[in-house]
């Protein structure tokens, strides 16, 4: 049985100067409802551990000194010590707050993957750009995922809500542990697999507040930040320039995945219909052209995806030019694929 309804984990890489705001706003929160924040800190700041460590004095309240790793790492160390029923996982540089009573929680109904605060995105120089404040309350998981699309306007905000800790688990270790890539431009995927498995009631009264800054500049600099994501998971330049592609098969996947709570037809259903939004954007907004040495022959390859409804065809194309974004890749997705279904590539 979980200890508490709600956690808040915050894997933490930044010195306290960048990350105090963060911390102090979770602590007073959770300190003061009686939920759990879990802080794992691998900075390796001394000043910041001084600063926070003795405020971390409560049964619910836990400051980890974490050893120098990696991002993923830090991710696991801080959600594993988190107890919580529903859990939130926080970014260093956010900021959460309660501006009302808290709401009786006691009964959630099964139906129900996710608690969603109010998440605003900002930036330091403009202030506020968007707000989600809406429920996800659609019954079949095809409709929330589309839901959720519609709602977020090109900013993935529901991500950062309190999400039921086996949901969580299930979609992050397949991201985290499993992926072939596990990089960190993966987040608009996984959000459908979170999505999928049920409901977002609203908590009437927090807000999350997401820092936007590296996400507010012109086009040209946003997709120099994307391709970034994409190098730094091993990928090579230019990869960025099929993000689309990427989030149809990764959100085919994560809502497909063997254990989610969802019945069979209706998780097909689900993950079909997510995959066919994605390619529709791919092909509509197909590169004839990018950075990527390959480009040429990806667009060759991508004309393929265009009028197939053959699903075994449709997965073969994919496969195929995951191999020219980066020899080997359609095999490890093909394995990949297998572990997270339990089935073929391109079979349910």
């Amino acid at each position: 049985m979980p200890k508490h309804l709600l956690s808040i984990g915050m894997p933490s890489n930044r010195n306290l100067t960048a990350s105090s705001k963060a911390i102090s706003s979770a602590l007073a929160y959770c300190r003061a409802e009686g939920y759990q924040f879990v802080v794992s800190d691998n900075s390796g700041d001394a000043a910041k551990e001084k600063e926070h460590a003795a405020a971390f004095q409560d049964d619910n309240l836990h400051y980890i000194k974490s050893p120098p790793c990696g991002v993923i790492e830090n991710w696991q160390r801080a959600f594993d010590a988190t107890d919580g029923a529903f859990v939130l996982m926080m970014g260093d540089d956010d900021s959460f707050f309660s501006f009302a009573p808290e709401p009786d929680f006691d009964k959630v109904e099964d139906h129900v993957a996710a608690i969603k605060p109010a998440v605003f995105s900002y930036t330091e120089t403009i202030g506020i750009q968007k707000i989600d404040s809406m429920p996800i309350l659609s019954q079949n998981a095809a409709s929330r995922i589309l839901e959720n699309l519609k709602n977020a306007s090109g900013s993935n905000l529901g991500f950062f809500s309190f999400w039921r800790r086996e949901v969580l688990k299930s979609v992050m270790d397949l991201w985290m542990i499993h992926h072939p890539t596990k990089g960190s431009y993966i987040d608009w995927a996984a959000m459908d697999g979170l999505i999928s498995s049920g409901t977002a009631i609203l908590h009437p009264s927090v807000c999350y507040c997401y820092n936007l800054q590296n996400w507010s500049g012109t086009r040209n600099e946003i997709n120099t930040e994307v391709d970034r994501h994409f190098v730094n998971a091993g990928l090579p330049r230019g990869s960025g320039a099929y993000q689309v592609l990427f989030m149809g098969i990764d959100s085919f996947i994560f809502v497909g995945r063997k254990d989610s709570p969802i019945p069979t037809l209706e998780r097909e259903q689900a993950a079909t219909t997510g995959l066919s939004v994605y390619l529709q954007n791919y092909i509509r907004g197909l590169p004839q052209s990018s950075p990527h040495e390959n480009a040429e022959e990806i667009a060759a390859l991508s004309q393929k995806l265009i009028g197939n409804d053959s699903v075994e065809k449709i997965f073969k194309a994919i496969s195929d030019i995951l191999d020219a974004i980066q020899p080997g890749l359609g095999r490890k997705y093909r394995d990949y694929y297998e572990f997270a279904i339990g089935k073929p590539w391109g079979t349910f």
